[in-house]
């Protein structure tokens, strides 16, 4: 019994301390600052207002539309910065099936920079994997996937909170899925990076 009654002190002490830790544990909370993340930039960029791309005309016409469109997207975006096709350029958009084992691949995209600078920006298509640019069962939307790719080439990285998943720089995608508005968090990013 005796054991019962100091664990009953016990508790009731307890239970008069826990609203005070509360109080200050809220009061604490609310002036620590909360980090929601919009969009993840990394601090490399452009040293330009206007990135010239070249697209491999060999590819299928919906890859090459959905580029172009994707392209013209983020050049709207309010940024001062566009996407430009342009022949004479070593920023390429191509296609290219990178076979067995790298079907998790829908496309891959790669930027050479020194000193945060980007000097040459390219990604493929892993035709893989069928792709159209409409309405087509079982494909990868193009520009969906040019969208988020060109999201890249502006230093966009991607974000894999479910909570992000309406954002063009999600890091995951599923067949007949279309995304060709950007989400305001996109914007606020291309934003953020080379303003308005």
């Amino acid at each position: 019994m005796k054991r019962l009654s100091n664990l009953n002190i016990k508790s009731a002490m307890l239970l008069r301390t826990l609203p005070a830790i509360i109080l200050v544990a809220t009061i604490y909370a609310s002036f620590v600052p909360v980090q929601i993340q919009a969009f993840h930039y990394s601090g490399i960029h452009w040293n330009t207002d206007t990135v010239y791309f070249k697209v491999d005309i060999e590819m299928d016409q919906a890859l090459i539309d959905g580029t172009l469109a994707a392209a013209d997207t983020w050049s709207n975006a309010g940024a001062n910065f566009s996407l430009d096709s342009y022949w004479v350029t070593n920023n390429d958009v191509t296609a290219y099936n990178f076979g067995v084992g790298y079907e998790h691949i829908i496309a891959q995209c790669w930027i050479s920079y020194s000193n945060f600078i980007i000097s040459e920006a390219d990604f493929i298509f892993n035709t893989y994997h069928d792709f159209s640019w409409g309405s087509a069962y079982d494909t990868f939307d193009t520009e969906t996937v040019a969208l988020h790719e060109f999201g890249h080439w502006l230093m966009l990285n991607d974000l894999y909170d479910p909570a992000d998943s309406g954002k063009v720089m999600y890091g995951y995608i599923a067949l007949d899925q279309i995304k060709r508005d950007l989400h305001q968090d996109d914007i606020d990013g291309i934003i953020y990076i080379y303003g308005t």
